[in-house]
């Protein structure tokens, strides 16, 4: 990967509306720092533009002519990455990261790796190097598989969010599931219990350049065990949707990941 730029949010909002794109710096600014008034954003943007000039990205040639006061390549790079047309994210939110991935062309994608929310890192991928990057990023560890599998209401899945209710769903569950798809459910909540009660995800995101923002294209959750990686999917059987939840390998869940990036390619 070649890295390209580390910054805080602050930063990336300044350097988004110091490129022209205002709509995209208020939009990630409000979503990552709150609402401020207009003198507040002034104070964001003073402050990130002196930590800008402390890091050397600040072109002093260029200001004094009134031009964009960034180097050639930085102002290159923030169009790329504000002018994406898709993307592909990963949320590890239990840890406070997410890695995206901006799509530039077939071959090339923009690494984005956010930690709380404060510091973004930039990088050059090939498309090819992704699946490594995704695997990294989480490191997970298990070996083998003990597959299991069993299929879920959307309903019933939204009550896992919820831990009060879990007992309930089980004794619901004990009439509907056999015994084998009963074990993997309960295998799968002690998991959940061990995260927080948090799912990782991977989705990906169709960026339209109007009004209307994004759209999301597909998502899949997943959770990792010792001996497998369980992934949710929600699918349409007989008309009727329905969320799946099987325990996979590490491989075949990176070859799930993977399919976002192939998609890409069709929708962009």
């Amino acid at each position: 990967m070649q890295p390209l730029l580390n910054c805080s949010t602050e930063e990336l909002v300044c350097l988004l509306s110091m490129c022209g794109h205002h709509e995209m710096a208020r939009g990630l600014g409000e979503s990552l720092l709150g609402e401020k008034s207009p003198e507040g954003w002034d104070t964001v943007m003073e402050g990130a533009a002196h930590q800008l000039m402390l890091k050397g990205l600040w072109d002093t040639s260029k200001a004094a002519k009134d031009d964009i006061p960034l180097t050639d390549e930085l102002i290159a790079f923030v169009h790329d990455y504000a002018d994406s047309a898709y993307m592909v994210r990963f949320v590890d939110r239990e840890n406070g990261r997410s890695l995206l991935f901006h799509q530039l062309s077939d071959a090339y994608w923009l690494y984005h790796q956010v930690i709380n929310d404060v510091i973004h890192i930039f990088g050059r991928i090939e498309t090819k190097d992704t699946q490594g990057e995704v695997d990294a990023f989480f490191g997970f560890t298990s070996e083998g598989v003990v597959e299991q599998e069993f299929v879920l209401t959307p309903e019933q899945f939204d009550q896992l969010t919820e831990p009060e209710q879990v007992d309930q769903l089980r004794q619901d569950l004990a009439f509907l599931l056999n015994e084998e798809e009963l074990l993997g459910f309960n295998e799968f909540v002690f998991g959940l219990s061990a995260h927080d009660w948090t799912l990782k995800n991977g989705s990906s995101f169709v960026i339209t350049g109007t009004n209307e923002g994004m759209y999301m294209n597909d998502i899949f959750f997943f959770l990792p065990t010792p001996n497998g990686i369980w992934i949710v999917v929600y699918e349409l059987e007989n008309d009727q949707q329905q969320v799946k939840i099987s325990k996979k390998s590490k491989k075949e869940w990176l070859e799930l990941s993977q399919v976002f990036f192939q998609t890409s390619l069709t929708v962009s």
